[in-house]
């Protein structure tokens, strides 16, 4: 067994799937490459993956990662040649890699996102926001109200003409989505943040761990 890594572009034909729909259709692609993927479940066998954290329809994005557990050999190179066709419009691999023995799964190893909005937005709030010593924002989660302190989760935010880049950490309180930051530094209505052109333009992952080698390597 050993663990194949993969970085699809999630572009505007697919841009409203639902997290699981695109992890459905990966799936199903994964089966008509005839991958050597491994299988979960017995009445519906289906290929053993796991993704990071999920992007919320609407948005693009560059860097959805999937974790796959391969059970033959199998290159990097022929593993994404042969995966690359037989997915639907919309989803692109970008690249595809082997992961050492006991890489951290994907929701451990992302530490953060970077995120561009595309939009008209005032440079005197996002100086505002990143003078200030504190900024709390206030969410429902689960029926329950929890405050994040967005300064934490905000680490870089700058706007440029027609669009403001930003990035957001992952953190063990939880993280903002991109809308809710955009929403809470600019002053706009949420539903308006979320209308709003967004991409996930990159993930910042934590490095695999190093290989140990064995006695025998070291003799």
């Amino acid at each position: 067994m050993a663990l194949m890594r993969v970085k699809f572009a999630r572009e505007a034909p697919a841009r409203w799937l639902l997290h699981r729909e695109l992890m459905q259709a990966i799936q199903q692609s994964v089966q008509a490459a005839g991958l050597p993927v491994a299988t979960t479940g017995t009445e519906r066998p289906r290929p053993a993956m796991a993704s990071g954290h999920p992007l919320a329809p609407g948005h693009l994005s560059r860097c959805e990662y999937v974790d796959f557990v391969v059970c033959l050999p199998i290159t990097a190179t022929d593993f994404g040649r042969r995966l690359a066709p037989t997915l639907p419009e919309g989803i692109r691999v970008l690249w595809q890699g082997r992961m050492p023995p006991q890489t951290p799964s994907l929701k451990s190893a992302i530490r953060g996102f970077r995120y561009t909005v595309w939009g008209d937005f005032d440079p005197a709030r996002a100086a505002a926001f990143r003078s200030a010593t504190s900024w709390p924002l206030p969410q429902i989660r689960k029926g329950r109200e929890r405050v994040l302190e967005l300064k934490l989760s905000v680490p870089r935010l700058h706007v440029e003409p027609n669009r403001v880049i930003f990035d957001i950490e992952v953190r063990e309180e939880g993280m903002p989505k991109p809308e809710e930051a955009i929403a809470s530094v600019f002053g706009l209505p949420l539903q308006e943040a979320m209308a709003l052109p967004t991409e996930r333009t990159a993930a910042r992952l934590a490095p695999p761990l190093p290989r140990h080698r064995s006695a025998l390597e070291q003799e």
